[in-house]
């Protein structure tokens, strides 16, 4: 396994994991993390053996509270601007929501401003009781730059996405789970086994099948035409019914549905 300073990168039962791991700092997003995860989320992606991955942080505090803020001094030209915004953030941000298998957020604490952003590119969202979700940036005379903006209103009611966003108000978990945010809330102690048991049940799943869930559901929603959505989810479906991988599936849910007529 690579070594990372500030993350932790695991791959267990075909399962990947990767731990924001600055604990004391909230799983704050400073340069170096950064760096890292910019490495990290492709490399994982790419791992022949991972069919689902979760991503979380350490402890129990925090997800991840964002970007560490002295990175803003950093950022006044707007050459290093831009490649904190397209290069950093869109580098992390589309390689979780375009990887080919599922990735799940594994939330407890503060997930806020870079950290929510990071968690709306995941596919699913676990969420500990102690929650908290929010676009703080309105707070320091910004806003989300790494897609937040664009994605929150998606995932929940446009009105409520722009309230979080121009307030700075936080929400909790079962809010959250209320707007559809998050899909589980669970004990804190239980947020881990609850994204690994999600994990396990994913990666049982035909990988063909689930690869091509994605790439439909991922692709149909920028569809403007709902003939071309459908158009992507029949030419992905025909490709599929034919795959060796399908057969493994199928030819033994027939075997058992002939054994159950037989039985009457």
């Amino acid at each position: 396994m690579p070594d990372y300073q500030y993350l932790i990168y695991e791959i267990e039962e075909n399962i990947g994991r990767i731990t924001l791991n600055r604990p004391k700092k909230r799983n704050a997003l400073n340069a170096e993390l950064i760096a890292e995860l910019k490495e990290a989320v492709p490399r994982m992606n790419a791992e022949p053996e991972v069919r689902c991955a979760i991503l979380t942080g350490s402890g129990d505090k925090a997800f991840c509270a964002g970007a560490d803020l002295p990175i803003f001094d950093t950022l006044q030209e707007v050459e290093k601007a831009y490649a904190y915004l397209r290069n950093d953030g869109g580098t992390i941000t589309r390689a979780l929501e375009t990887a080919e298998f599922p990735w799940i957020a594994a939330v407890k604490g503060a997930c806020v401003a870079g950290g929510l952003e990071l968690a709306l590119c995941c596919d699913m969202i676990v969420a500990g009781e102690n929650s908290l979700f929010g676009v703080l940036e309105i707070n320091i005379g910004l806003l989300p730059g790494w897609g937040g903006t664009v994605r929150l209103p998606r995932a929940i009611p446009v009105r409520k996405a722009k309230e979080l966003l121009f307030t700075g108000a936080m929400i909790d978990a079962q809010e959250a789970w209320r707007l559809g945010l998050v899909n589980k809330v669970v004990a804190v102690d239980q947020v881990e086994d609850e994204a690994m048991n999600m994990a396990r049940t994913i990666a049982s799943k035909s990988r063909a099948a689930v690869r091509a869930g994605m790439n439909i559901v991922n692709n149909s929603l920028t569809c403007d035409d709902i003939d071309a959505a459908l158009a992507i989810e029949r030419g992905t479906i025909m490709t599929l019914v034919g795959a060796e991988e399908t057969r493994k599936y199928l030819e033994p849910a027939i075997r058992m549905m002939q054994d159950m007529e037989k039985k009457g």
